[in-house]
């Protein structure tokens, strides 16, 4: 390792450490947040890392206190769900959580078990198979219903290919309630971010980006459905 390399980790490193004193101070309010909303009786498995972060979260939570019955599409489960289901059953609603491991989905489901929720969801198993435009979830498995109000975009794993998870909103837009919201998870990663910014402009003038960090938060309106 010569001295260009060394001063290379450096910088990446002192660049993580000035994040984190911005992110550290968010997730901790945001925490709070859901905390206070949801009044869950117990410890709940913790949000970051694999899951989405409390940030994300409570914004996406924020979103659904203006919701009569709100009801949520969970691409990628686990702790995610169990927070959309925590509020179900508190306020009202639903969440379709769809994931393509048996391994997972059994995870949520002693997730939504444990804190007496699991009437809040419905697990779908989707598996991945190859399909037009490149493998996803088998869209045969997963339910559409109508009047979405939230998407959340967390699956499959980035890894199973460039982009895998740009087939999300094609798939449900045509069911999203007139004023909806979607996010996607770790826009921090290349291919995220550009899943994003090309939903940006395919749908130029219905999806209005709302913030974004480690994930993007879109509203999304649907022209057919307002007039």
């Amino acid at each position: 390792m010569d001295d260009k390399d060394l001063l290379r980790i450096l910088n990446r490193m002192e660049g993580v450490s000035r994040r984190s004193l911005y992110l550290i101070p968010q997730e901790v309010e945001a925490q709070t947040f859901i905390h206070r909303l949801l009044e869950p009786h117990r410890m709940t498995p913790a949000a970051g890392g694999w899951a989405a972060n409390y940030t994300t979260l409570a914004a996406m939570l924020d979103h659904l206190t203006t919701v009569e019955q709100p009801l949520v599409y969970d691409f990628g489960g686990g702790v995610s769900t169990l927070y959309f289901a925590l509020f179900a059953k508190k306020f009202g609603g639903h969440v379709i959580s769809i994931d393509h491991d048996d391994h997972f989905i059994g995870i949520t489901r002693t997730y939504l078990d444990t804190f007496g929720v699991s009437d809040c969801a419905t697990l779908v198993h989707a598996p991945i198979v190859n399909q037009e435009g490149g493998p996803w979830y088998d869209r045969s498995a997963i339910p559409l219903r109508s009047d979405i109000d939230l998407v959340f975009v967390d699956g499959p794993l980035g890894s199973l290919q460039p982009k895998v998870r740009r087939h999300a909103l094609p798939f449900v837009v045509d069911h999203l309630a007139t004023t909806a919201t979607v996010a996607i998870d770790d826009t921090d990663r290349p291919d995220e971010r550009e899943i994003a910014d090309d939903w940006i402009q395919t749908w130029s003038g219905r999806l209005h980006h709302l913030q974004g960090n480690l994930s993007c938060i879109f509203h999304v309106e649907r022209p057919d459905r307002l007039s």
